[in-house]
């Protein structure tokens, strides 16, 4: 390692993820789990994009979007609401919607739990998964 390499303090090299990065989804997921605390990012067509800070008027209409979701899912049997969750839509697309509403496998939904082991958690991570084989992206399993 050189000496002008960046650390975390001072003891291991800067992890690396940077708005453009073009890379497949396991890399994305080993460089995202290395990332600090509270860092967001996308993989979008296999670029990593980074969100822009939100603002007021959008907390806003996320507050009433979600809690009319909430009423419809809690009268609405196998629909399931989520908030920033994680959501793989493809080997190239793993995004974090402000709000997902989805139909539970159970009743019929075409998307699947996975677990990814965190490294950095040191525990294990659930996302929801849109119509990709799970073992092609490392050390994941399905859940019910």
């Amino acid at each position: 390692m050189s000496n002008d390499s960046p650390t975390f303090g001072g003891h291991i090299p800067a992890p690396h993820l940077f708005r453009g990065d073009r890379m497949t989804q396991k890399e994305f997921h080993s460089a995202y789990d290395e990332m600090p605390d509270g860092y967001r990012a996308e993989l979008i067509a296999g670029l990593v994009h980074e969100p822009s800070p939100l603002g007021l008027p959008h907390g806003t209409i996320h507050s009433r979007l979600n809690s009319l979701l909430d009423a419809y899912t809690a009268i609405t049997p196998g629909l399931q609401l989520a908030d920033n969750a994680t959501v793989i839509l493809s080997k190239e697309d793993e995004v974090q919607p402000d709000l997902i509403l989805r139909i539970l496998p159970q009743y019929g939904g075409q998307s699947q739990n996975i677990v990814w082991k965190s490294r950095k958690l040191r525990k294990e991570v659930e996302y929801v998964q849109v119509d990709l084989d799970c073992e092609d992206q490392g050390p994941c399993k399905r859940t019910s």
